[in-house]
């Protein structure tokens, strides 16, 4: 057999785009800002812009600024380092991987040096006893100019990566999943053209000029998205500040069991639209069970929680039934049936009385007094809250790290083992027990936590929707029912053809669908998400229903997918709280905005070419070596 080189020809257009854009990003450095000093509560920004210069739309800066010098110097390092991979790039180079990894790390040291900068001159003013809220440059952080260079370094580190033939083919079997990063890149560009008419820059009046003008508008767009995505990171000052992660996880648990839920519906062919239906008739289960069957935590703790899956997965049998007996639309039947569970959510709760043939009749189901809510539930159909379960309390903590290590190490477990399911499960658990003797064995960490994070509805459910997760990815991949399911999605005329029944595994299909919307109950009702362990009328099921549809389809209809897109809107429903308090021409209804164009985009695929899609063609296997045939040798007579 003949060997050959493994190496494939790289691709120029990407080398020209990695090139291009680095060399963007390097002119970018005099014209967007590095970093910001300091942020007053309207958006008006203290801004660093290389080199060294500084533009204030605030107004109160103090007289004594930090010493930029060193950060100056790293960022024409920076910016040289940046002009160099553009060559590497543009002339396919091997270095090119190496030169992006530099990147990364100046910019890293960049950031490093801003800081330290900032921090030279509060750390006299703390240990004097200022408080914290008037030291100045607060607020303060890095900004656009920093992340361009960061994703500069790893488009170059991606494009050098590829370069080799394996990886090309596993980049090129993935690109489907650059949908729905399309999707948010275009929504997020569409979106900052809606911020830029109609908010003006912050405290533009103090630089009128038409170069301030432009920087203050970059600055403006990084301030709206960064106030979206902040809630993602974690705050140190004061005190540890998890309250917007807590707030973010909270919103996104009710997503996760609904996208679920349709992203189930979805791999099976069926277009499940009932959510709010089915997280309404999952309430009322939970509620039944948490008010009237008494007993233990550890007993109806988990009643409770399947009881919400039976009622979800009840109203969403109905549908599929109605589809595999008479063929009617799914997608009609569960938009009905979302008004009728509305209309039993308020024949139930409602009213206090209602008259049949005279006779007065009282629901006990619901509370006393003309507020549209149920009977409070018992003790032991209450779900932990997350702080509690983490020995968090406002103050000067002492916290086990038992329960993160555990996780950590399940995942890591997961990730990084080999072999069948059983073989990566067994291992999981092993390294998850692990996790739990070293946070036993290490000593505890002594935090300064602050008040707010108590004040998060974010309870045990959100860890009842990872299991969820990791149920629906074990049915659909690992198993004959789900493989059938899939099949009939795929190719129901084939499927049948099989020998799988159509009927019995549509209806299934749905009751499972329904039975993962209706455990997005447990996060209200069981959980205390509504400020109280009791149902509610102004329960947001639509809300969580519909916003499932978004979360499934940027999830590509995978666990994974939808878990990190719940999360993503999670933390955009937080910050825009935050957008909504500091602009006032923008409202938190941008996050509506940004939902709807992901929706758009992932629908026109991200007005990507159709042939962006097609399979790469297989590699050419080598062929042996023919044999040479000698020539025959004329025989000469002597």
């Amino acid at each position: 057999m003949t060997t050959a080189n493994t190496r494939a020809k790289p691709n120029d257009r990407y080398g020209l785009v990695v090139a291009g854009f680095a060399i963007l990003t390097a002119l970018a450095s005099f014209l967007v800002p590095l970093g910001t000093l300091s942020r007053s509560f309207g958006g008006e920004g203290a801004l660093l812009i290389h080199p060294g210069r500084i533009l204030d739309f605030t107004g109160r800066l103090p007289t004594t600024l930090p010493d930029f010098s060193s950060v100056t110097l790293v960022a024409w390092v920076l910016i040289l380092a940046l002009l160099t991979m553009a060559g590497l790039a543009f002339t396919r180079s091997k270095w090119t991987l190496v030169a992006g990894v530099l990147v990364i790390v100046l910019t890293i040291i960049d950031l490093a040096l801003f800081v330290r900068a900032i921090d030279l001159i509060q750390a006299p003013l703390l240990a004097a006893g200022t408080a914290y809220r008037r030291l100045p440059f607060r607020n303060l952080g890095p900004n656009l100019w920093l992340f361009l260079s960061i994703f500069a370094g790893i488009a170059a580190i991606v494009y050098s990566l590829a370069q080799n033939e394996a990886r090309a083919r596993a980049f090129a079997a993935a690109r489907g999943g650059l949908v729905p990063v399309i999707a948010m890149l275009l929504s997020i560009v569409v979106g900052g053209v809606v911020i830029l008419i109609l908010q003006g820059v912050p405290g533009n009046d103090l630089h009128p000029d038409a170069l301030s003008s432009l920087i203050g508008k970059i600055d403006l767009l990084w301030f709206s998205y960064s106030s979206l995505l902040g809630p993602a990171l974690p705050k140190f000052r004061p005190s540890l500040d998890l309250s917007g992660i807590w707030q973010s996880l909270s919103l996104a648990t009710p997503l996760i069991f609904s996208g679920l839920g349709l992203a189930f519906g979805f791999r099976t062919g069926l277009f499940n639209i009932g959510a709010p239906g089915q997280i309404v008739f999952g309430a009322l289960f939970a509620t039944a069970v948490g008010v009237y069957v008494p007993g233990p935590w550890i007993v109806i703790g988990p009643l409770a929680v399947v009881a919400a899956a039976v009622g979800g997965g009840f109203w969403g049998a109905i549908p599929g039934w109605l589809k595999a007996r008479f063929g009617s639309s799914e997608v009609i039947n569960t938009i009905m049936l979302n008004s009728i569970a509305a209309g039993v959510l308020v024949f139930l709760i409602g009213a206090n009385d209602y008259k049949f043939f005279g006779q007065t009749i009282h629901f006990p189901f619901k509370a006393e007094g003309g507020e549209a809510k149920s009977a409070l539930l018992g003790e032991g159909a209450r779900l932990q809250n997350m702080v509690e379960l983490f020995g968090l309390r406002t103050g000067q903590n002492q916290i086990t790290l038992m329960l993160p290590l555990a996780l950590i190490g399940l995942a890591l477990g997961w990730v990084f083992s080999r072999g069948d399911f059983r073989r990566r499960g067994l291992t999981a658990g092993a390294a998850g027990i692990i996790g739990v003797v070293l946070g036993l064995i290490l000593p505890k960490i002594t935090l300064n936590i602050s008040g707010s994070m108590t004040n998060s509805g974010l309870n045990v459910s959100f860890l009842v929707s990872l299991l969820a997760a990791v149920f629906v990815g074990v049915f659909l991949w690992r198993t004959a029912y789900g493989f059938d399911m899939r099949a009939v999605g795929l190719a129901p005329k084939a499927a049948e053809y099989g020998g799988v029944n159509i009927g019995r595994n549509t209806i299934m299909a749905m009751a499972i669908s329904g039975a993962l919307c209706g455990l997005g109950a447990t996060h209200y009702v069981l959980g205390g998400a509504l400020t109280e362990y009791r149902l509610k009328q102004s329960m947001p099921a639509d809300i969580a229903g519909f916003g499932g549809i978004t979360v499934a389809l940027l999830g590509q209809n995978t666990p994974v997918g939808v878990i990190v897109s719940s999360i993503l809107f999670g933390v955009l429903g937080t910050g825009g709280l935050n957008l909504d308090q500091a602009l006032d021409k923008v409202s938190r209804e941008i996050v509506t905005v940004l939902q709807a164009l992901i929706v758009l985009f992932i629908a026109t695929r991200g007005f990507l070419p159709s042939s962006f899609f097609k399979p790469a063609p297989p590699p050419k296997e080598l062929e042996p070596d023919k044999p040479k045939l000698e020539k025959p040798v004329d025989k000469v007579n002597a």
